[in-house]
């Protein structure tokens, strides 16, 4: 049998690749924009800070989306699915594979942020310490490291609950397709897209909503437990759209010739 690290280890560095040309991509953005700014007649020591902060969100949803390209393609694949490894595990290596290139993602955007954040760090100081003084005017406190830690944990569940979910719809399609006619196959792929679109918003809407009511736990308010709630709810989600997928490959997924 092939051994779970081994499998953990060839997806990963499949997912990475894709990760690190985005980071060149958002590199060359960067530069450029700083370059604009200084030709423009406008730049000063935080210039490469601002520029970067105008890109950095790009990595992440791009990411993400690229992730799950590379991740779904692995459950059709011959060249994954021949491998002597139990589904259960394939499913599990292709999941943490794919949070282990978006934790590598997050850690380079860190590193980033922080040289970008020394270079000007003259102007931003004096920024940091304006907010924190105008926050305890309002009686109110930031603990960095807890908005960013709870940030941070937020992030990763969303997008395994985002790719679970993306696993289950296109297994649900690919299962589907087996037991119909190719007339009809069309027809519930609509439907199933129609679905997944509504499904799609009101999640996003659910989130945006959620999300602002984050700052607030990050500034020390009372709403740390229904937080944790909602985490634990989305965790539940995880486990039981897992436990679909992994019945859907054993049984019902087809591998597509490579």
């Amino acid at each position: 049998m092939t051994s779970s690290f081994s499998l953990f280890k060839v997806m990963g560095q499949t997912k990475v690749r894709r990760i690190n040309w985005l980071i060149i991509l958002e590199l060359i953005a960067t530069v450029v924009t700083t370059l604009w700014t200084a030709i423009s007649g406008n730049f000063s020591s935080v210039s490469l800070f601002y520029a970067f902060c105008s890109w950095a969100i790009f990595p992440y949803l791009i990411g993400v989306i690229l992730v799950a390209i590379v991740a779904e393609k692995a459950y059709t694949s011959d060249t994954y699915r021949l491998i002597p490894i139990s589904n259960w595990k394939f499913y599990a290596m292709n999941l943490l594979s794919s949070l282990a290139a978006f934790i590598y993602l997050v850690l380079v955007q860190v590193v980033l942020y922080a040289l970008t954040a020394a270079i000007g760090w003259s102007s931003l100081s004096d920024s940091y310490e304006q907010m924190q003084l105008m926050m305890s005017q309002y009686g109110m406190s930031f603990n960095f490291w807890a908005a960013a830690g709870t940030i941070l944990g937020l992030s990763l569940v969303i997008n395994i609950l985002a790719w679970s979910t993306i696993s289950l719809v296109h297994l649900v399609m690919n299962s589907a397709s087996n037991f119909l006619p190719k007339a009809r196959q069309r027809v519930v792929n609509i439907i199933v897209y129609v679905i997944v679109i509504f499904l799609t918003l009101r999640i996003v809407t659910f989130l945006f909503g959620w999300l602002s009511n984050l700052m607030y736990t990050a500034f020390g308010s009372s709403n740390i437990d229904s937080l944790w709630l909602g985490i634990l709810v989305m965790v539940v989600a995880i486990v039981l759209e897992s436990a679909l997928n992994i019945v859907m490959i054993n049984k019902w997924v087809e591998t597509n010739p490579n």
